[in-house]
């Protein structure tokens, strides 16, 4: 979140820099979240084409870099490769298919609305969180017959909270200015 709102307000190389390293660290807290420097270029592409570009290739880079370094030094049992594990065991059948088809809609539709001004961008972050993770959370809850105390299924949605709460507050705030 802290990034979104770091690149809509300055548009100085320092910050496009910083933030992508920041970004590239991110997206190794978990493994599901390698996406992330793809979809801040995509939603840097409508407002600088190179920007996007350096943003892309730097995060992308930190983010290899350091899950490298990770693997190198503990590799006996490294974390997200148990975590791809344990998805592929909640996600089969026709369940991962319609995962996909959900993800690539949600890609489709922050693409279209990349554009459009902070709010979009907060939305687009909170729908590339929402999406993945509320079909991990669905997949666990079945797992564990439908009992939210059990496992992990609740902490897989609490990334996607406070994008929620910042476009919920950009958009009150927005209806509030315009006397709504």
């Amino acid at each position: 979140l802290a990034i979104v709102l770091l690149l809509q307000q300055s548009g100085s190389r320092r910050v496009l820099f910083l933030c992508a390293v920041l970004c590239g660290a991110i997206s190794t807290s978990r493994i599901v979240f390698l996406y992330m420097p793809l979809l801040f270029g995509v939603l840097l592409w409508p407002r600088s084409k190179g920007d996007a570009i350096k943003f892309l290739v730097t995060s992308t880079a930190v983010a290899i870099g350091l899950h490298t370094a990770f693997f190198l030094w503990g590799s006996d049992f490294y974390t997200p490769f148990h975590v791809i594990g344990t998805g592929e065991g909640l996600m089969t059948g026709n369940i991962i298919y319609f995962g996909i088809f959900l993800c690539l809609v949600a890609g489709g539709f922050i693409l279209r609305t990349a554009y459009l001004g902070p709010d979009s961008w907060v939305a687009g972050l909170f729908l590339s969180l929402v999406t993945p993770l509320f079909l991990v959370f669905v997949a666990t809850l079945i797992a564990n017959g439908w009992q939210i105390g059990v496992g992990y299924a609740a902490s897989y949605v609490t990334p996607a909270v406070p994008a929620c709460c910042a476009y919920a507050a950009i958009r009150i705030r927005q209806g509030w200015l315009a006397g709504q």
